[in-house]
């Protein structure tokens, strides 16, 4: 999952255990197309993550 994943805002590390996972609210079909997505390199629901001061800035 280096691809995108690790740059997703969606991308979480779970360290007690060392798993990976997408915590975007997708259903089945949603997911479907995510994994297809990422398996060939792109994935539609994809969404940089920004720092905590593009939020900020937004907000002003």
């Amino acid at each position: 999952m280096e691809l995108l994943c690790e740059k997703c805002r969606w991308y979480q590390l779970d360290e007690e255990n060392g798993e990976d996972f997408c915590t975007a609210v997708l259903d089945e079909d949603e997911y479907r197309q995510a994994q297809a997505g990422i398996s060939s390199g792109r994935c539609r629901f994809f969404c940089p993550d920004s720092d905590d001061y593009q939020i900020v800035r937004r907000q002003n």
